[in-house]
């Protein structure tokens, strides 16, 4: 049996071999990766790409946000593919099942957090987060969640983007803003790249952030850097 700490300790050739047997049966195991993944958003720019028809998007923090908000922190695999929807996981009372986000269960103070870092839905994006990504973890939903606080804090929004919302800035200065290591997502419309996420990468169990790995720099996940000019921080009217 495939467990998180045999996985960790194995040789790159090793995990290899697992990770193909595990496309085979199951979509993953807790504990059973190799990075996580920090997802940030720039909730205006969501907003915008849905048409505005989620819960939240009208509101007022949107409108006057200056700070990338919270989307998720997702288990991957060197190879560029990542488990989801793990059974088995320690935050479920059912073993053998996936379970729901137990919001109200969570620490005040995380509660608090998400509340505001995630203004559009966050009831609905928590759940979804847990049940697809947080379930891989091997973590409890408490210890996935304040991990989620921990590394959000330790990488605030850089002055680049809080002070040039509605503005625009080459993807140099994000780069260098984030010291080469993070991966920069864009929508674009009519030629014109905007900027929606943020991402991260972090050590096992989340405890340090690291350069992500080529394949992931290289992958549509970092497509703000084929902007032919600069790119847009939206701003809602």
């Amino acid at each position: 049996m495939v467990t998180a700490t045999l996985y960790v300790n194995a040789s790159e050739k090793d995990r290899s071999t697992v990770l193909n047997l595990l496309y085979e049966v199951t979509s993953g195991i807790p504990g059973v990766y190799d990075y996580l993944l920090l997802a940030q958003s720039w909730e205006p720019q969501y907003c915008y790409s849905i048409k505005m028809q989620k819960k939240g998007c009208n509101s007022q923090a949107v409108r006057d946000t200056k700070t990338l908000g919270v989307h998720g922190l997702w288990a991957q695999y060197n190879n560029g593919s990542y488990p989801d929807f793990c059974p088995g996981s320690p935050g479920c009372d059912f073993k053998r099942s996936i379970c729901h986000a137990n919001i109200t269960a969570l620490p005040e103070q995380v509660q608090a957090f998400l509340n505001q870092t995630i203004p559009v839905s966050p009831d609905e994006l928590i759940d979804h987060e847990w049940e697809k990504h947080g379930t891989c973890s091997n973590m409890t939903q408490t210890e996935y969640f304040t991990a989620i606080e921990r590394v959000f804090n330790q990488i605030p929004t850089p002055p680049i983007i809080s002070e040039n919302v509605g503005k625009s800035v080459s993807y140099h200065e994000l780069d260098a803003a984030y010291q080469h290591q993070a991966m920069f997502s864009c929508d674009i419309d009519n030629g014109q790249y905007y900027l929606s996420t943020v991402y991260t990468c972090w050590s096992y169990g989340a405890k340090q952030p690291f350069q992500c790995p080529p394949n992931m720099m290289n992958s549509k996940n970092n497509n703000c850097r084929n902007a032919p000019g600069n790119i847009s921080i939206r701003q809602l009217d």
